[in-house]
């Protein structure tokens, strides 16, 4: 079978054969294009058993994809509310963080106050010490007596 090259006049004569065919088949389908769009199946007109059942089969097919269209409408809306809802929680937390660097600020600042008090405090205290030792001074203090 390999190697063989039919002749250019068998070739031809094929090829003519097969177009002959398809210009027979194809003006089939021209002449008897079936019914048009319009054309509606009435139970009456059916008489085939099978026919019947597809044509149950497409109704239910539609109703079902009318079903699912509603379905997924109801999804994009849900789905746009929570997008809404997101944006609304996305400024919150926005809002929420500028107010945590401000109380952030604000802590640390009330902490460098409370360390500045509290060494100003224990220089007071220091100071007072001192003061008290000096005032001390002059006593006689004897250790067992009291005051």
């Amino acid at each position: 079978m390999y190697g063989y090259i039919p002749l250019c006049s068998f070739y031809g004569g094929q090829y003519r054969q097969y177009k002959i065919r398809l210009l027979m088949l194809s003006s089939d389908v021209e002449t008897n294009p079936g019914p048009g769009k319009g054309y509606h199946y009435d139970e009456e007109t059916v008489t085939d058993d099978n026919t019947r059942r597809i044509l149950q089969a497409i109704a239910d097919t539609k109703e079902e994809v009318k079903s699912v269209k509603r379905s997924v409408q109801g999804v994009q809306q849900e789905l746009e509310n929570i997008k809404e809802e997101l944006k609304i929680i996305k400024s919150k937390v926005d809002c929420l963080e500028y107010s945590h660097e401000v109380i952030a600020s604000d802590v640390a600042s009330v902490s460098l106050q409370d360390e500045v008090k509290e060494e100003r405090l224990n220089e007071i205290e220091r100071q007072l010490n001192s003061i008290e030792n000096e005032k001390l001074k002059p006593f006689p203090r004897v250790f067992g007596l009291g005051e």
